[in-house]
């Protein structure tokens, strides 16, 4: 269909754009991983006898990885305010200001529905209802939020970072230290998978031997994730990204619906 006939020709070009960036960094992040090692080195005993051990990977993450998924991320959160300009366009609302709304808290999503100069009141209580049923606001539990807040980072404050965990599961000590908080969430401490930590303090010169009580298994298998200072710390980049953009691209839907 041309972008002449086509009304939502924007935001669908702009989400295919998302999803060959994010189709590139599954193959880069294929390689990427594909021979890396992260390995222990040892600093110490200082003067109490303790070691640090640190975790360091045998490379750096590629900046081809780190540009491409904040591209993604970019070209994600664009088709939302892309959809809501060319729902303006068919609803005869012209506005600078009329983006996606995505707030700090609930009442302050109502304010912006009920803020004239935005104009969202004007695309329809049914365009409201489906953006309400997103909760695009913190404590929502949405991830629109947090796509929202990483573009906003990787636009205007910094580059978003990654960095590289190595899932093990818990042996007896670890259950009895870390165990509680899964078996709150109904999982068995036993069979869960958590990250080993990149440093340890301990009195015992092999990392091994610190770990071995507190952590059954150590995993060949690395992932990368967000970095601890920004949204989404510690969670898998790619299956972030992959749900991301399917939210996006079911609210896409939902709203196209509604005009047909």
């Amino acid at each position: 269909m041309s972008r002449t006939r086509d009304p939502f020709y924007s935001s669908a070009r702009k989400l295919r754009r998302a999803i060959t960036l994010y189709d590139r960094l599954v193959d880069l992040d294929r390689v990427f991983r594909s021979n890396l090692s992260v390995n222990w080195q040892t600093i110490g005993p200082d003067g109490e006898g303790f070691y640090e051990h640190i975790r360091v990977p045998s490379k750096a993450i590629p900046e081809e990885i780190e540009d491409g998924m904040i591209d993604c991320i970019h070209n994600c959160r664009a088709v939302l305010d892309l959809l809501v300009y060319e729902c303006g366009l068919l609803k005869g609302v012209s506005s600078r200001q009329l983006m996606f709304p995505v707030a700090s808290s609930e009442s302050a999503l109502d304010e912006m529905f009920a803020d004239k100069k935005r104009q969202l009141h004007r695309l329809g209580e049914k365009f409201q209802n489906i953006v309400r049923q997103q909760k695009p606001y913190a404590g929502g539990g949405n991830l629109i939020k947090d796509l929202h807040d990483l573009d906003i980072i990787g636009k205007h404050r910094t580059l978003v970072e990654l960095a590289i965990i190595t899932p093990a599961t818990l042996g007896n000590m670890g259950v009895a230290i870390l165990g509680a908080r899964f078996l709150n969430q109904g999982l068995s401490p036993l069979e869960v998978a958590v990250p080993i930590p990149n440093r340890i303090t301990s009195r015992l010169k092999s990392p091994a031997g610190s770990m071995g009580d507190i952590y059954r298994q150590m995993s060949d298998v690395h992932l990368l994730v967000f970095a601890d200072d920004v949204p989404l710390a510690g969670r898998r980049v790619l299956w972030n990204l992959r749900s991301m953009i399917a939210q996006v691209d079911t609210v896409r839907n939902n709203v196209i619906l509604t005009l047909s």
